[in-house]
């Protein structure tokens, strides 16, 4: 019953939740992990999963902890410089990765 429960959420609230950590972390194959890790924590916290309508404010509560945990290891991450003219570039990312967190913060 569990599998089909978690099933159930997924197919329901996977595509949501998957737009919801791409909006935040601008990055596809982090959206998927953020997503990924969601549903794993809802996994283990099935048994206080709502039957309701809520079900999606609950699992969209559960998702701002991957993504900062993912904007976390991306910020931790050594830029190295790619241009021609050798200029490091990692003041951009890091600007990203900032306006990111703001967003997630104001979310």
């Amino acid at each position: 019953m569990t599998g089909q429960r978690l099933a159930a959420l997924y197919r329901e609230y996977g595509p949501v939740i998957y737009w919801r950590c791409a909006k935040l972390l601008r990055d596809e194959v982090a959206a998927e992990d953020a997503t990924q890790e969601t549903f794993l924590r809802v996994c283990r916290h099935l048994d206080a999963a709502p039957d309701t309508d809520e079900a999606l404010r609950w699992i969209w509560r559960i998702t701002g902890s991957p993504c900062w945990s993912l904007m976390a290891r991306i910020a931790s991450r050594i830029y190295a410089p790619v241009t021609s003219d050798g200029s490091a570039r990692w003041f951009c990312c890091a600007a990203r990765i900032a306006a990111n967190m703001r967003v997630l913060a104001a979310s």
